[in-house]
Order: C-alpha cells, then structure tokens, then sequence
C-alpha cells in the first residue's frame, strides 16, 4: 500500500500536481481524473516496448504457448504481459469473468 506522501511523489515524478484532502485522500490539483489518465498514457506511450488499447472491448483473453493472445474490437494483439486496468464499481465483475479460464492472477 502506498502512504499519501509516495503516491504524490509518484504522481509529480510523472509531471502531475496532486492535492491532499484531510482524509488523506490524493487528487490532481485539477479535480479531473482525465489529468491522471492523460499523464499515466503519456508516460507509458515514451516506451516503445509498450502498446496501449485505450477504449478497447477486450472479446477474449488466452495464452497462447508463452504469449497471451488479446482479441479486443479493435484487433489482435500478442503479448508477454498483459497489464488491465479497470475503474468503477463493475471492474470487480469484469475480473471476476476474465478469470473464469485462470488467466489473470489478482
């Protein structure tokens, strides 16, 4: 778990100028949480080795040998690693139904 102070560190190693409520709640100065995306996928799109699917429907996820095979509706990809990231109260669902076959570990 990271305390306040590391994760606005983080968040202004990456150029983002957080916030502190007093509940020790963290925020971008902004109060946009558009600010947040927009640096995390700016920072992430500077490696080469990394392809981002923003918006994507992820259709199926399987492994493939070594490699994780991604049907989403914009294509496929082939992947060592696989990094999915989900917000709002249906993220937990989601997991819950990618897993069915034990693919991700969470």
């Amino acid at each position: 778990k990271f305390s306040q102070t590391d994760t606005i560190n983080f968040f202004q190693n990456l150029g983002l100028v957080c916030t502190n409520d007093e509940e020790e709640r963290v925020y971008p100065f902004s109060h946009s949480a558009k600010s947040v995306i927009d640096v995390i996928c700016n920072t992430l799109a500077q490696n080469k080795n990394i392809t981002l699917k923003m918006n994507s429907e992820i259709l199926n996820l399987s492994k493939e040998k070594n490699l994780f095979k991604i049907s989403t509706d914009q294509g496929d990809v082939l992947s060592e690693k696989v990094v999915v990231s989900l917000g709002g109260n249906k993220g937990e669902d989601i997991l819950k139904n990618l897993n069915k076959d034990k693919i991700l570990k969470y």
